[in-house]
């Protein structure tokens, strides 16, 4: 069930970053805290905090989005070309947010709530 909706996100995702440029109404999903995002224009700049994400996101052929991942990815080789930022308990807000990304994916289990507060108090 935890694999259905990590892929039913990823696949949001990667709708949305193909989705055209102009989004009229916005691409609305919900993610796996329940909570509601509407993105307003396709996704350009993502860091994939956990190594499961960054590995679906270049399956899917959506590499070139990815401006950061998490310490722990680095499958395949060409992620490690990306900056890293610390994830999971020792995730770095500054460093995140120096990346400037519009969408992060991180793991409902791997941050805390704090980490998710602090980084939607910064927009």
């Amino acid at each position: 069930m935890k694999t259905r909706k990590i892929l039913s996100l990823i696949s949001a995702l990667v709708f949305a970053l193909a989705a055209p440029a102009s989004l009229a109404e916005g691409l609305a999903l919900t993610d796996m805290a329940g909570r509601e995002i509407t993105l307003d224009a396709p996704a350009t700049r993502v860091i994939a905090l956990n190594p499961a994400d960054c590995e679906i996101l270049y399956a899917l052929g959506a590499e070139d989005v990815l401006v950061g991942r998490g310490e722990y990815c680095n499958y395949p080789e060409a992620v490690l070309e990306l900056p890293s930022v610390n994830s999971g308990a020792e995730t770095n807000i500054e460093q995140i947010l120096a990346l400037e990304p519009y969408v992060i994916v991180m793991s409902k289990m791997a941050q805390t709530f704090e980490q998710v507060e602090a980084l939607e108090a910064a927009g």
